[in-house]
């Protein structure tokens, strides 16, 4: 069975592999050298992306369903993108009420990306609001056959999963 090849965009805009990948498709290749550097944050401010953005691929014949789950103490957001020249949100998703729009999404094959925020402010405080958003750190895992998860790390200990983004794929009915 073939395995995707997901990528992560770095802020030199190198890419990575994940596990257990074996070859880029042409849809892979055009999003590696097409993707923004730059993507709006849940506020609307055009922010570089650097290391908050992950590359998803829908394989053809497959549908993606994407939600969103959360276990952090700072607030947190991922907006989803299509890939497009000028992309255009699909999702949102937040830790907070009003950062939730269209989720959960159905996503036909295609190539997508999954931005991640957060404020650096814990979310009992009083002045989180004055806070900007900064991007969030992003590891893409593959569970070839079956989807993707994007795992999001929104501070320093490396753990991954403040925000898990997960993407299991349907056949195409």
């Amino acid at each position: 069975m073939r395995s995707i090849l997901v990528v992560i965009t770095l802020l030199t805009l190198s890419t990575s592999t994940v596990q257990g990948a074996t070859a880029k498709t042409k849809t892979q290749k055009k999003a590696n050298m097409a993707a923004p550097t730059t993507f709006y944050d849940p506020e609307g401010v055009n922010r570089p992306i650097g290391l908050g953005l992950a590359i998803v691929v829908v394989p053809s014949g497959k549908t993606g369903r994407a939600e969103c789950k959360f276990n952090a103490g700072y607030e947190n957001a991922v907006i989803i993108y299509s890939d497009e020249p000028t992309p255009v949100e699909l999702m949102r998703c937040g830790n907070i009420s009003n950062n939730n729009r269209k989720t959960p999404l159905q996503m036909p094959a295609g190539t997508y990306y999954v931005t991640a925020w957060h404020k650096d402010a814990y979310l009992g405080d009083s002045d989180i609001t004055q806070h900007r958003w900064t991007t969030s750190k992003t590891l893409v895992e593959s569970l070839n056959p079956t989807g993707r998860r994007v795992r999001v790390e929104d501070g320093t200990d490396n753990d991954f999963n403040d925000v898990v983004v997960t993407i299991p794929f349907s056949p195409v009915p």
